[in-house]
């Protein structure tokens, strides 16, 4: 006889009229920096114990715009449940072991409420253009590529790289990327730069590519 296979379970489809449930969006640096929200705010230790080393990680989470009401209180409460009762922990600690194949213990989660600052673009742009400016008249056009480069192995320029206290030579990589990337549209002073863009590439940079920080105006413009 020929064996038949059983019905898979499928979700219910939304009500009428109503959206489908979404998950907030999230985004997660290691260790932690500026709280950007409104946007909750989890710090979490996870250590290896065969390298004996600690990482802290900052989850930081918004609701998605157009859902029509705030839900952070609500996550907040389920958040709260399963910390309380260690699944987050042990979720956590089972998911980190099976990617990165060492035995870890997620340790003391803390969390705080917190609100979402964009990054400064028009800041940001206005001191890039009067930065390149001066360089050009300093070093010349031909000079300024060189002059940036080189300005990544100083410990100020690292340093505004780096989304931690910890100042090392992967601060120097990003900066030497963005230098990189600034010079192949500049192109002398013959390319057209968009400087605020440019600058939320900077802060993708420093902050990484799912920063809430870096990403708020998308939310903003998009609306309630």
């Amino acid at each position: 006889a020929k064996e038949e296979e059983a019905p898979q379970p499928t979700e219910p489809p939304a009500p009428k009229g109503r959206r489908p449930p979404q998950m907030p969006v999230m985004s997660v640096t290691l260790l932690p920096n500026e709280n950007p929200g409104n946007s909750l705010s989890l710090s979490l230790l996870a250590t290896g114990r065969r390298a004996s080393t600690s990482t802290v990680a900052q989850i930081n989470i918004i609701d998605r715009p157009g859902t029509g009401n705030d839900r952070l209180g609500v996550y907040e409460d389920a958040l709260r449940n399963v910390i309380e009762s260690g699944e987050l922990q042990i979720a956590l600690a089972n998911a980190i072991s099976h990617a990165v194949d060492i035995e870890s213990v997620v340790g003391t989660i803390y969390e705080s409420s917190g609100r979402v600052t964009p990054f400064n673009t028009k800041k940001c742009a206005s001191h890039l253009n009067t930065m390149i400016r001066r360089f050009s008249d300093a070093y010349t056009r031909r000079m300024v590529p060189d002059a940036l480069y080189h300005a990544c192995d100083n410990f100020g320029q690292k340093e505004s790289f780096s989304h931690d206290v910890v100042i090392d030579h992967t601060d120097r990589l990003k900066c030497r990327e963005a230098t990189k990337r600034f010079v192949s549209m500049w192109q002398y002073g013959k390319g057209k730069v968009d400087y605020t863009r440019y600058c939320l590439e900077l802060c993708e940079l420093k902050h990484g590519e799912d920063a809430i920080r870096c990403d708020a105006y998308k939310y903003i413009a998009l609306g309630p």
